[in-house]
């Protein structure tokens, strides 16, 4: 049986394929489709202050909830989120955009590998990319990233990749969080 992206872990691949041989939490540039067909690449959103990747499908219960949740965190153009979605076809993401009234950008990934790199789980499982050092800062569900963002420490589906503001307790994001994305 071939496994799903949200079966796949970094190690079923060999390091010309990913990004295997890198630290843990550091990624590299990746491009795929939008539902709309328009060629995306991580770097397009460097200028952002975040970027939110929660995976999708069209069997994923909460995905209005989640779009709600991430278009008011990116009201303001400072933060970038997208639903990646590696098992779906495109007229199956339009129909559910459509039929939902989505509004949350949905990155493509056939192949299955960019999921899998970034470590997303399943629907619903999620990763906060910081774009100024391409590292991942935290993964969790939408709203503990979200969460993760406003200074919340006690979410717990918020698991920070190695990342040292955990051992500081509460964390501020303009204290503690701000100055890491802004530096490069």
């Amino acid at each position: 049986k071939q496994k799903t992206a949200y079966e796949i872990r970094p190690r079923d691949w060999s390091s010309d394929v990913c990004s295997s041989d890198l630290r843990r939490g550091e990624l590299v540039d990746f491009g795929l489709l939008d539902q709309g067909g328009k060629f995306r690449n991580l770097y397009y959103d460097s200028d952002a202050s975040a970027i939110i990747f929660v995976g999708a499908s069209k069997r994923f219960v909460r995905i209005e909830e989640d779009d709600r949740l991430l278009r008011k965190v990116t009201s303001e153009g400072k933060i970038r989120a997208y639903f990646i979605n590696p098992v779906d076809d495109r007229t199956t993401i339009l129909r559910q955009q459509k039929d939902l009234d989505l509004k949350t950008p949905t990155w493509m990934d056939s192949s299955q590998m960019v999921t899998a790199e970034l470590g997303i789980r399943g629907p619903g499982d999620g990763v906060l990319i910081d774009p100024k050092q391409w590292k991942i800062l935290a993964r969790g569900s939408a709203a503990s990233l979200v969460g993760f963002l406003n200074g919340n420490t006690e979410t717990k589906a918020a698991e920070v990749d190695p990342f040292p503001l955990r051992k500081l307790g509460k964390i501020d994001y303009s204290e503690n969080i701000a100055p890491l994305l802004r530096k490069k």
